[in-house]
């Protein structure tokens, strides 16, 4: 029997989240709230083409039911004006993952859906930090108290369907990327 492809996803990137972890964490943590607009900024940038894209999608929509729900891009710009937070004027540009195929798109959709769960216990510290009530960090509490719930259905999206082997190495070297593109463009600062 194979590995579940959420195993493989996670062996896969491991490393990647790790040294992503180590780099976001700081940047969240400390700092004042115009670092964390900044952060918050890039974070924006960064996300708003993927997500755009993978909603764009018919073939994830009908692999993962429940996609529209999972926009999460204007809960950073609600953030964003509430911090008073301006655009900007230095524009760079990244490198997106490659999102050509299901298993490449599924590979970078794990990596966004997966930061919802980190996004709770970040969320918690910049509440408590900078006394957020309600808007602050939606963007990095996107579901609330339905995480768990929306983690274990996009899990379960995964589970239901068979995978082919190319599918599934897709989706890593998606995964793999997608770490490595964030990671790179949130270590440029500014």
């Amino acid at each position: 029997m194979s590995q579940p492809l959420l195993d493989r996803l996670r062996d896969a990137t491991r490393s990647e989240h790790d040294a992503l972890d180590a780099l976001m964490r700081p940047q969240v943590l400390a700092g004042t709230k115009a670092d964390y607009a900044g952060f918050l900024w890039r974070l924006h940038a960064f996300h708003t083409p993927i997500e755009s894209a993978l909603q764009a999608s018919t073939e994830l929509g009908a692999c993962i039911p429940d996609l529209p729900s999972r926009r999460r891009v204007h809960l950073a710009r609600e953030d964003l004006a509430f911090l008073n937070a301006r655009e900007p004027s230095a524009r760079r540009s990244f490198e997106l993952p490659s999102m050509g195929d299901l298993g490449e798109m599924v590979g970078v959709a794990y990596v966004f859906e997966g930061a919802t769960l980190g996004g709770q216990v970040l969320s918690r510290s910049l509440r408590a930090r900078f006394g957020f009530r309600d808007v602050g960090a939606l963007y990095l509490n996107a579901y609330g108290a339905k995480t768990g719930a929306m983690w274990k259905a996009f899990v379960n999206a995964l589970a239901a369907r068979r995978w082919s082997e190319r599918e599934e190495r897709d989706a890593g070297a998606a995964a793999t990327q997608t770490f490595l593109a964030l990671r790179a463009w949130l270590g440029a600062r500014r």
